[in-house]
């Protein structure tokens, strides 16, 4: 089921691949994009040829917060993904806060995805500005 004004949907890469062709179907059926999330993905490589095979054109680096909370950064992931991915948009999540956005977009993020450190940060609102100035390149 899509939400009213939802571009996009997700499923995980770790799903079997007809799942997410039966995802990415039904996705563009409805008008959307399928994101397929790369958490805990273990051979992102291989993994990415198999999706793009299938037509998928969206992938997201994401490292979960217990993988956070032990000193991990989707930075290595993202690197894997933008070095693997031939077709696909690459997006980033997980731990990016102002002072880390610089680091993802050196990378090659195409796109940046923020939650925790802006709903958790001291000052949300300063923080969601900080970040889109130097989305913006201020």
């Amino acid at each position: 089921a899509f939400e009213a004004g939802a571009d996009y949907c997700t499923v995980l890469g770790c799903t079997d691949l007809l799942t997410i062709e039966g995802c990415l179907k039904a996705a563009e059926k409805a008008g959307r994009r399928l994101f397929v999330d790369m958490i805990t993905v273990e051979d992102m490589d291989a993994r990415v040829r198999q999706l793009e095979a299938i037509g998928v054109t969206h992938i997201a680096a994401h490292t979960g917060t217990d993988r956070q909370a032990a000193g991990g950064t989707p930075l290595e992931d993202l690197c894997i993904l933008k070095a693997a991915a031939k077709k696909s948009v690459i997006s980033v999540a997980g731990g990016i806060r102002p002072e880390t956005v610089e680091t993802y977009l050196a990378a090659g993020a195409d796109v940046v995805i923020v939650g925790g450190g802006i709903c958790h940060a001291d000052d949300p609102a300063a923080a969601a500005r900080a970040i889109w100035d130097k989305l913006q390149g201020e």
